[in-house]
């Protein structure tokens, strides 16, 4: 069985938020998250922040709005990639 998400767009957008990560998240948070550390309030601002300017801070908006306006397809491989702290260690507020 083909992966789902596997074809040549998703592995770029996958690509797209890995280089992301890397370059936007601080050190000194991933760390406090593969501790198992409780974050502080700056670790959060300083995380939306950089979501924001990516303009990535609310998937589910158009981009009229301030949303990147991603299909189903991305939103699914966003939460994949920001959402498995075991590989990503990014901030998940909830």
């Amino acid at each position: 069985m083909t992966d789902l998400l596997n074809a040549p767009e998703d592995t770029a957008f996958r690509a797209e938020i890995r280089s992301f990560v890397e370059a936007e998240l601080d050190p000194s948070t991933r760390a406090k998250v593969s501790r198992g550390s409780p974050l502080a309030r700056e670790d959060f601002v300083r995380w939306h922040q950089s979501m924001h300017r990516k303009g990535w801070v609310a998937p589910g908006w158009p981009k009229e709005h301030g949303g990147p306006d991603w299909t189903a397809r991305q939103r699914l491989i966003a939460d994949e990639e920001f959402f498995d702290c075991t590989r990503r260690r990014c901030p998940v507020s909830g």
